[in-house]
């Protein structure tokens, strides 16, 4: 679990949004949002209802839950 976490931390990215998106209907869900836009991210995977029922995005992000990111993979 230890190499794994490595691994991963190896690879992370320090992101500075610029832009502020307001689309979540929880306020504190949309610097996520402004992290996958600055990251450029294809995918978001959360458990977080209020995300996860966002219909339309203004950037390509696809929103998936664990198990469903799991079940496409």
């Amino acid at each position: 679990m230890i190499a794994g976490i490595a691994a991963l931390v190896t690879k992370a990215k320090l992101i500075a949004p610029q832009k502020k998106f307001v689309i979540c209907r929880d306020p504190s869900d949309n610097m996520i949002l402004d992290c996958c836009y600055a990251a450029k991210a294809d995918i978001l995977i959360t458990g977080d209802k209020d995300l996860l029922d966002i219909g339309d995005l203004p950037f390509a992000l696809r929103i998936l839950r664990p198990r469903d990111f799991i079940k496409a993979g």
